[in-house]
């Protein structure tokens, strides 16, 4: 159970970071578009992303949840099945996190961003650990 406990870590990590005000670099327009202002927001905003047409990161958010969600049953119950799941998850989750710089640019990027599409990646990589006596 010990063992299966390190899946929880990576999601919680990333789920912190998520609920930073900091995560999602926005660009707007000011002074009647002669220049640009970023702003930041939360994984978890409800409102701006959607509306600056950003999907990547709020579904990233969601992934997250989910991951935590699965990864706290299979650490009661040790289905593999649910370990699939997480790796499915995961995998979706990395990338919804790198579609935001692909779709808006390099310059969208924030550290936080980067964790947590590392973590995102560590996560599945623990998920691919074969079980015990299988290998």
């Amino acid at each position: 159970m010990k063992k299966r406990l390190l899946l929880l870590i990576a999601p919680i990590v990333a789920l912190i970071l998520e609920c930073l005000p900091y995560g999602i670099i926005m660009y707007y327009a000011v002074n009647d578009g002669m220049g640009r202002a970023a702003f930041t927001f939360s994984y978890f905003d409800p409102v701006v992303p959607f509306g600056g047409a950003n999907f990547g990161a709020p579904l990233t958010a969601i992934s997250t949840c989910v991951i935590i969600i699965l990864s706290l049953i299979y650490v009661f119950t040790a289905k593999q099945g649910l370990k699939t799941a997480i790796l499915v998850v995961a995998f979706l989750g990395i990338v919804f996190s790198v579609l935001p710089p692909m779709v808006f640019g390099f310059d969208t990027v924030s550290v936080i961003n980067v964790i947590v599409t590392v973590c995102m990646m560590a996560e599945a990589i623990l998920a691919l650990q074969p079980k015990k006596g299988l290998v």
